[in-house]
């Protein structure tokens, strides 16, 4: 157990951190949490901790009534949100809260971000929705909890409140096997042949059982296989050092090639598409 909750707090450490790198917070704000549900266990960034200092052993762990577990600092005050989204939601596994530049304006202006094109039809069906204001009551007693509820309220109301899990036809399940929604906003590919294709997926496992995927400039035994057997059964010399191959006409009876314009080169690569270098 105390691997698998040090391997969370890294996990969610690491998380956090890349919500710097990527430019989705400034200051201390927002945060990136995960759950571990065997144990019922979920780590968060702490409070006021500035990023540049931040180490995975910072990382608070909470269970689910909302008690510290290990650690001498307060987790983020955002806790009570993640905690409520955590309850009320079995199927996710993590909450990341951003402060990005344009998602923000967008919500201080109470305006759902709407859908304008396939990347954002990948992640999120429809628009993604704003919630309803806090009551005065709402702010002034529990807010970061209050705040939790709303979410999961504006979920439940727009009938949101579904975790994709397995996908395949036209079909989406959730991660808990016990809703099936029909995919009508998707991307290309997936109008086209639907989720997970039987024979893009039978391709595939044949691909992987039978071909030497890698690099085509690294060594493998197959490789050097099929250069032996290629030596083996073509006629003329074959130069083994790397690099364009010179291969010779046999020569003619008697032992000396009269034609020494016979000699060509040969790549051993193979024809090449155009644009390809190397």
């Amino acid at each position: 157990m105390k691997n698998a909750l040090r391997e969370l707090r890294e996990r969610v450490y690491q998380a956090n951190v890349a919500l710097v790198k990527h430019g989705l917070v400034i200051l201390t704000w927002g945060n990136a949490s995960e759950i571990d549900r065997d144990t019922g266990i979920f780590a968060i960034k702490p409070s006021g901790v500035p990023y540049e200092e931040l180490r995975p052993e910072h990382i608070v762990l909470v269970d689910m009534e909302g008690q510290v577990v290990d650690s001498q600092l307060r987790p983020s005050s955002d806790t009570p949100t993640h905690l409520v989204l955590y309850q009320q939601f079995g199927g996710i596994g993590g909450i990341a809260h951003t402060h990005s530049r344009y998602a923000t304006a967008w919500a201080q202006a109470m305006r759902p971000l709407p859908c304008f094109g396939t990347t954002h039809a990948d992640a999120f069906y429809g628009a993604v929705p704003c919630t309803r204001p806090l009551t005065d009551e709402e702010i002034a007693s529990d807010y970061e909890r209050n705040t939790g509820l709303v979410i999961v309220e504006t979920f439940h109301r727009l009938g949101l409140d579904f975790v994709p899990g397995k996908r395949e036809g036209v079909w989406l399940w959730d991660v808990e096997g016990q809703k099936r929604l029909l995919n009508c906003r998707c991307s290309g590919g997936v109008f086209n042949f639907g989720h997970r294709p039987a024979l893009f997926v039978e391709t595939l496992k044949q691909a992987l059982d039978e071909v030497d995927v890698g690099d085509h400039m690294l060594l493998s035994e197959a490789r050097a296989a099929l250069g032996r057997r290629l030596a083996e059964v073509t006629p003329g010399d074959i130069a083994s050092p790397p690099g364009p191959l010179v291969a010779r006409d046999r020569p003619h009876a008697g032992g000396h090639d009269q034609h020494p314009d016979r000699y060509r080169h040969v790549d051993r690569r193979g024809p090449r598409p155009a644009g390809h270098c190397g």
